[in-house]
């Protein structure tokens, strides 16, 4: 005969959903536990029932992804199997069912799994563990701590529960208990990351800076890429009036939420359940922090994985070509920036953006012609897309076509977002098609709008000691704007702030200092820059020759940043 158990679930997800998950109607997602559900003890008539939690499943389940369906299916036959009875395998069953809730934000669900388990298996800690953590999110502290309380004397060597006990107590303003348990933690691991910032933060209720700072300073070694560690260890500086440290500190702070590292418990308990979500926006979180910190393995295997639990996502599929681009898999990347294409929306972002990736895989590929076609589908998608103006700039200024990446720049630099490397290569462009007014008077108003920058500065230097008449040159301001500069790149100049200190000196009649330097880029560029080593070379050859240099910048001249150790008389 069928159980009570069996015949309940038999009403809810069929486990036809891992064949066709996107046939699931809401109808058959009825409940788990429409009614409470009576447990009894065969073992003995005259134990009274266990009277399980009724637990509602998500309405919005046909709406999650395919992976995460097929998971919730999957976790239902695991419990459909399992003998009614209480027993390890019913409370694993359920404990595991709440996993899936708690991982995917289904709360009060997660914590009826969690109640169930405990219930059916009270030996395991992993249950009261995690509805601990649903308590103490919910605001019931007292309940919380119990739960915490239970699962520490359960597994006294697992270091979770005491860490999330310990926290709570200092939330709750119990300062002197919780610096007793961070203290008993970090006497068994002294490089546990939460225990040390806890007991940071109760130093400086205290406002015993020095002690804080001897715990962020250790912790920040273990962590350097936690930006909750940087933060601290910047506000305690600052308590102490070590001003310049507080702020290198925060300046390693990222300003894009997405880019910040948190620290966060790493327990094995900890780490399972971040394991349970293989919904493609964790996935992809997790995915593009690893990208950004240039893992790229990493950001492939998350990235792939995001796609699989979401196949006809188009951003998922951007992504994971990204990072396949990155580590040299470029047929592969095509592949899923093809797929993202189709999976698209007509005229949708994700659609310029997949033609975006695409032109730039292309011009990787030095597939010109396809570039563009790509970019100019973008174009067309977004008339002001400032990547597309870049890269169809970009592209045609290295086929030479000057005018038409002229016009690219001049789109970017005149929209609500313009990027100083494009109105450098705006103002260089002007000057080499001999317009050199419409430079200097572009690259004034650039250097206002973007305040000291040195890329911009070098480039008006060049043009204030090579204007064709002598009155408009200033030799006196271009060595000004010349030396921030240098003063920003400590130790030696790199190629294009040397060539200007030379092309000003040669412009003063000084050409003894501009063959110093000329002659130091010469020396500094090799093979791999053989362009600009042959610019280089006839600069220098002017020089020589006693000629000051007539033109700013040349055609096919690059922002090369080696650098160029300084001539012994370069005073």
């Amino acid at each position: 005969m069928e159980s009570h158990l069996q015949a309940l679930l038999r009403a809810s997800v069929p486990i036809s959903l891992r064949d066709d998950v996107r046939e699931v109607s809401r109808t058959t997602l009825s409940l788990l536990g429409a009614m409470s559900l009576v447990v009894f003890l065969a073992c003995d008539p005259a134990t009274p029932p266990l009277v399980l939690e009724a637990v509602t499943p998500p309405s919005d389940l046909t709406q999650l992804d395919q992976a995460v369906q097929v998971q919730f299916a999957d976790l239902q036959a695991a419990l459909e199997a399992v003998p009614e009875a209480p027993s390890v395998a019913s409370g694993s069953a359920w404990g595991a069912l709440g996993q899936w809730f708690h991982a995917y934000g289904y709360s009060d669900s997660a914590g009826s799994c969690y109640r169930n388990a405990l219930l059916l298996d009270s030996s395991e800690p992993k249950w009261s563990y995690y509805a601990g953590i649903l308590e103490q999110e919910s605001g019931r502290w007292e309940t919380a701590r119990g739960y915490y309380r239970a699962a520490a004397e359960l597994a006294p060597t697992e270091l979770g529960p005491q860490v999330r006990l310990a926290e709570l107590e200092l939330q709750l303003g119990e300062a002197d208990e919780a610096e007793t348990l961070f203290r008993a933690i970090v006497a068994r691991d002294p490089d546990e990351t939460l225990s040390l910032l806890g007991l940071a933060r109760v130093a400086m209720t205290r406002q015993d800076y020095f002690t804080a700072l001897t715990h962020l300073q250790h912790l920040v070694e273990l962590q350097p890429d936690a930006a909750e560690a940087r933060y601290a260890l910047a506000v305690t500086l600052r308590q102490l009036q070590r001003e310049e440290e507080a702020l290198a500190e925060l300046a390693l702070v990222p300003a894009d939420n997405l880019d910040q590292v948190r620290l966060a418990p790493q327990g094995p308990w900890d780490s399972e359940l971040v394991r349970v979500d293989r919904g493609s926006r964790a996935l992809t979180r997790r995915g593009v922090r690893a990208f950004r910190a240039r893992d790229f393995g990493r950001a492939v295997e998350l990235l792939g994985r995001a796609v699989g639990s979401d196949p006809s996502g188009a951003d998922e599929r951007i992504n994971y070509a990204l990072a396949l681009s990155e580590v040299g898999r470029l047929p592969a990347a095509e592949e899923q920036l093809r797929l993202g294409l189709e999976f698209s929306q007509p005229g949708s972002e994700l659609m310029g953006k997949s033609h975006l990736e695409l032109g730039r895989l292309a011009v990787k590929q030095h597939e010109a012609e396809a570039a563009r076609a790509h970019f100019d589908a973008a174009l067309n998608l977004d008339s002001t897309s400032v990547a597309a103006h870049t890269e169809l700039g970009r592209l045609n200024h290295r086929q030479g076509r000057l005018e038409d990446a002229l016009s690219h720049y001049e789109s970017v630099c005149a929209g609500a977002r313009p990027f100083p490397e494009v109105c450098f290569w705006r103002g260089a462009l002007l000057s080499v098609l001999g317009r050199g007014d419409e430079a200097l008077m572009a690259l004034e108003e650039d250097s206002q709008r973007f305040g000291d920058n040195p890329r911009l500065e070098t480039l008006l230097a060049r043009l204030l000691v090579t204007q064709p008449s002598a009155s408009s040159r200033d030799f006196a301001r271009a060595r000004s704007l010349v030396a921030p500069a240098i003063a920003g790149t400590p130790g030696a100049p790199d190629v294009v702030v040397a060539q200007t200190l030379a092309m000003i000196a040669a412009a003063e009649r000084d050409f003894g200092r501009a063959i110093a330097w000329q002659g130091s880029v010469v020396q500094a560029l090799g093979d791999e820059h053989r362009r600009d080593l042959q610019i280089a070379r006839r600069r220098l050859v002017l020089y020589r020759q006693g000629n000051p240099c007539g033109s700013p910048w040349e055609r096919l001249e690059g922002l090369i940043e080696v650098r160029v150790e300084p001539p012994e008389d370069a005073s």
